[in-house]
C-alpha cells in the first residue's frame, strides 16, 4: 500500500514539475520547455497503466497542488484542464475491466475510449470558448485578436501576414484543441509503451487495428457540421471548429485501416514508415485519413477484407 502511494505521488510531482519546468522555461522565451509541457501527462498515464485506474486520480490530485502553488490558480487550473483531468478520467476508464464465463479478461474497449478522448476534447474546448467569448470582441473577434498579436510577435508582415491569418483563422481554436488531443494519446502510447517494455504494464497495449468507434461519434460529428452551416457569428465559428475536434477519432479509425492493410503486405513496416513519413510532411494526408475513418465508419473496409479472404 505504502509502495502505491509513493509511485502515484511520485508520478503526480514528476508531471507537475515537467509542466511547471517547461512552462518557465516558454515564460522565458526560450521553447525548448514546450515538450516537457506536452509530455507532462506522461507520467500521469504511467500511473494508472502500471498501478491501476485509481492511481491516475491520486497522481492528478497530487500534480495539481505544487502547479497551483506555484503558478497561481490560473496556471492551476490550466494544467488540470490539459492534463491532470484528463489523463485521469482516460486512464481510470484504460483500466475498467471484466471476466467472463470462461475466465477471459476483457478490457475496456478502445472504441469507448476514443469516445471518452472525444468528450474531453469537446469539453476542454468549450471551456476556453466561452472564457473568449466572454472577452468584448467575443469568439472569433478575440481569436483573431491572439493569431494578430502571434504575427506581431513572430514579425511576420505583408501579404505573409494577411495569408497566415486568413488561412488559421477559421481553424484555430479546433486545430489547437485537436493538436492537443493527438499529444494526450502520443503520451498514453508512450506510458504504454514503456511498461510494456519493462512488463509492468497490467493491461496489453491495445490494437491499433481492432479500432471501433461508437456511432454516437458520428451522429455528433454530423450535428456539429449542420450547425456549423446553419448558424453564423460566434455559433458558427464555434461549431466549425467542434467540427475539427469531432475529426480525431475517425483519424484515429482511419490510421487502424491503414495498419490493417500493411499486415496484409508484404514489408508491412516499411509500408508503415512511409505513410507516418508522408502524414508529417505532407499535412493534407491528415484529411485523407479522416475521411478513411468515416468510410470506415459507414461501410465497414476492414469487415469487408476480412470477408474477402473468408471467400
Amino acid at each position: 500500500m505504502h509502495r502505491f502511494w509513493l509511485m502515484a505521488g511520485g508520478a503526480g510531482l514528476a508531471s507537475a514539475a515537467a509542466f511547471l519546468i517547461g512552462m518557465t522555461a516558454v515564460y522565458g522565451g526560450s521553447f525548448s520547455g514546450v515538450m516537457l509541457v506536452y509530455l507532462s501527462p506522461a507520467p500521469l498515464f504511467a500511473a494508472s497503466l502500471g498501478l491501476g485506474g485509481s492511481a491516475s486520480i491520486v497522481a492528478a490530485m497530487v500534480g495539481v497542488v505544487p502547479v497551483t502553488l506555484a503558478g497561481g490558480l490560473s496556471i492551476g487550473l490550466g494544467y488540470a484542464a490539459v492534463a491532470a483531468v484528463p489523463a485521469a478520467v482516460l486512464g481510470r476508464q484504460a483500466m475498467l475491466s471484466r471476466t467472463d464465463e470462461a475466465g477471459v479478461i476483457e478490457w475496456y474497449p478502445e472504441g469507448a475510449l476514443a469516445g471518452w478522448h472525444c468528450i474531453i476534447g469537446a469539453g476542454v474546448y468549450t471551456l476556453f470558448s466561452l472564457l473568449l467569448a466572454s472577452q468584448p470582441d467575443g469568439l472569433s473577434g478575440t481569436t483573431l485578436k491572439i493569431l494578430t498579436q502571434l504575427a506581431d510577435w513572430m514579425q511576420v508582415s505583408g501579404d505573409q501576414r494577411e495569408m497566415l491569418i486568413a488561412l488559421l483563422h477559421p481553424i484555430l481554436p479546433g486545430f489547437t484543441v485537436a493538436s492537443w488531443m493527438l499529444l494526450l494519446v502520443a503520451n498514453g502510447a508512450l506510458a504504454q509503451g514503456l511498461l510494456s517494455a519493462t512488463n509492468r504494464a497490467l493491461r496489453p497495449s491495445p490494437d491499433l487495428g481492432t479500432l471501433e468507434l461508437p456511432n454516437w461519434i458520428a451522429t455528433a460529428g454530423a450535428a456539429a457540421a449542420l450547425a456549423a452551416v446553419a448558424l453564423d457569428g460566434d455559433p458558427g465559428y464555434f461549431a466549425r471548429n467542434l467540427v475539427i475536434i469531432a475529426a480525431i477519432p475517425f483519424f484515429l479509425q482511419g490510421l487502424s485501416v491503414v495498419h490493417v492493410l500493411a499486415r496484409r503486405t508484404g514489408g508491412g513496416a516499411m509500408m508503415l514508415v512511409i505513410f507516418y513519413v508522408m502524414l508529417i510532411v505532407l499535412g493534407w494526408v491528415a484529411f485523407l485519413i479522416v475521411l478513411l475513418g468515416l468510410v470506415e465508419q459507414i461501410i465497414g473496409l476492414r469487415r469487408r477484407m476480412d470477408d474477402g479472404d473468408r471467400a
